[in-house]
């Protein structure tokens, strides 16, 4: 079981997600070499972080960057990170990994993460508004409605000042 940060650390929830996923590490002022290059596996995601499960631990404060293998749509999303916390190989009640932190998200990025995140009240509120709405089927598929609702809540705090 992946350890779960306390929520009121986080602006978005964590799903969990099984992702393989790419860590790595350039080295150089151009970034031509490769100094670090390992396979994990998500545990579970938000639009701000993830946890990897891994054995192999990189101290908190490394920069890195991801690759997560998408499935649906089958893409590769590249994102730099921030170590944040470990959970060591003897921990024994968790599984040893590392929390990350998404650092510099490039919009186009953002609008990956927000369409992907399809959190269980979206997924049930799509079905009642096409129902009542047939015709918005054409224009908003899910992963839109997806985006819409979670940009919401990420600026709905902003919008009451």
């Amino acid at each position: 079981m992946a350890p779960a940060a306390p929520k009121g650390n986080r602006r978005f929830p964590r799903m969990p997600f099984k992702l393989k996923t790419r860590i790595y590490r350039e080295e150089g002022e151009k970034k031509k070499g490769t100094k670090l290059d390992l396979w994990a596996r998500s545990a579970n995601m938000g639009v701000e972080g993830a946890f990897l499960e891994s054995t192999a631990l990189l101290k908190p404060g490394t920069s890195i960057s991801l690759d997560f293998l998408l499935e649906a749509p089958k893409t590769t999303l590249t994102v730099e990170a921030e170590v944040i916390h470990t959970v060591p190989l003897d921990d024994g009640k968790n599984t040893p990994g590392m929390g990350v932190q998404f650092t510099g998200l490039t919009s186009k990025n953002k609008e990956l993460l927000l369409r992907f995140f399809v959190r269980d009240e979206v997924g049930k509120f799509y079905p009642k508004l096409i129902g009542e709405f047939p015709h918005l089927k054409e224009h908003f598929d899910l992963s839109t409605i997806s985006l819409i609702l979670n940009y919401w809540d990420e600026i709905r705090d902003d919008l009451e000042d």
